[in-house]
């Protein structure tokens, strides 16, 4: 087993909250691709509990018959020791979801395993999608934390959107995404989301893929890197 290290800082505290996962209204381009994990989770109904909860959807793509799947743990999520709902829209526009009880903000640990392989970059997209319980309309402050192992060094959040609802491709549903690159290249993370009172959480989807160059998205597209990869 590898030695970790075990590595908490806050990551784009911007006003991105609301997210999307099973409507997947921001997938990563590069799902699919060789080394490449895809986790998401869809909170249809209440589960028996919120802890080690596996991901409705789960696809890893190695690379070669020498890459191996990180396996301390399985790919999860869970919550913290606040009580958390599940709540169905009264309206019957939206899915249902779980959102903190009312009084308490709580949190979501996500818990993402990766291939461990050679590449020296690690590129993740998160997204989410969510609508407010309260009747509250504004872009929620999101802030997360990330943890990484495997000699974590830093991590990069190369851009975030915020698309709110009657504005994207779901007219019912805010949404929202991050994409974060990690050096070097982790074998797994833990994402840590603050989830305000009032929101309630529909859907949450992780895309990973490891890559040998650092990606500039406003320069290049992600299919070119990948094109430079089958290349090399």
């Amino acid at each position: 087993m590898r030695k970790i290290y075990l590595v908490s800082a806050l990551l784009c505290m911007v006003g991105t909250c609301a997210i999307a996962v099973a409507d997947d209204l921001h997938p990563g381009s590069f799902r699919g691709y060789p080394l490449s994990v895809e986790a998401h989770w869809d909170f249809t109904h209440s589960p028996m509990a919120y802890y080690y909860i596996p991901p409705d959807i789960f696809n890893a793509i190695g690379g070669s018959s020498e890459e191996v799947l990180y396996d301390d743990f399985s790919t999860h999520l869970e919550t913290d020791t606040i009580d958390w709902e599940w709540l169905e829209d009264p309206t019957d526009q939206l899915d249902g979801g779980i959102t903190p009880t009312l009084g308490h903000c709580g949190r979501i640990k996500l818990a993402s395993q990766n291939w461990i392989d050679g590449m020296p970059y690690k590129y993740l997209r998160l997204q989410i999608t969510s609508w407010w319980s309260n009747g509250l309309s504004e872009q929620p402050i999101f802030p997360m934390a990330l943890s990484a192992g495997d000699r974590y060094d830093s991590c990069t959040c190369l851009d975030s959107g915020y698309v709110p609802a009657g504005q994207g491709k779901d007219p019912t549903k805010d949404y929202s995404w991050f994409d974060i690159m990690i050096v070097p290249n982790p074998d797994w993370e833990t994402i840590t989301l603050c989830i305000p009172e009032g929101l309630v959480v529909d859907q949450i989807d992780i895309d990973t893929v490891s890559l040998p160059e650092p990606i500039t998205i406003s320069l290049i597209g992600f299919g070119a890197m990948l094109a430079m990869r089958k290349r090399s």
